[in-house]
């Protein structure tokens, strides 16, 4: 028996934004470092202006092809993580491995989903422990015999 299952992972902080001029608006209207790369996968922080300006504008601007900010913003001053796709650690299945990959290193930044494949192998005849919390008081004594009987069933088609 083998079941896939694909894993989307994704830390979403504020509503998708499907026009360039309201992530524009997102972007620019951001205070903060951390609210600025929480508010879009585009958005980039500027925390050293490369010339001293009366009035610099906005810090939290928007990443647009190889420039990711106006040239007002020192390399060295610019905050723009990046998400990574998953470094996975495949393995083999036996009798104690059933999952692959083994291992998964996930760098994400706030709203840049990334996914990657679980493959699920469980092995024949492995232990399963089934605990069942019951209140065991009269009342419940019709529920404790359906219990029972399932438990039965259900050891017998594993």
């Amino acid at each position: 028996m083998r079941t896939t299952l694909v894993i989307a992972v994704a830390f979403l902080a504020t509503g998708a934004v499907s026009q360039n001029a309201d992530v524009t608006k997102l972007c620019e209207a951001q205070t903060s470092c951390r609210d600025c790369i929480q508010a879009s996968p585009q958005c980039s922080w500027c925390s050293e202006f490369a010339r001293l300006h009366a009035s610099p504008g906005p810090r939290c601007k928007i990443r647009t092809g190889q420039s990711p900010l106006s040239s007002d913003c020192t390399l060295s001053g610019l905050e723009d993580p990046k998400s990574r796709d998953p470094q996975l650690t495949q393995a083999s299945f036996n009798a104690l491995n059933q999952i692959s990959p083994l291992r998964a290193n996930i760098v994400l930044r706030t709203n840049d989903p990334k996914s990657f494949q679980l493959t699920v192998r469980p092995s024949n005849n492995y232990p399963i422990d089934l605990y069942l919390l019951m209140d065991l008081s009269n009342s419940m004594r019709d529920d404790l015999e359906k219990l029972k009987t399932l438990g039965a069933q259900l050891s017998e088609r594993i």
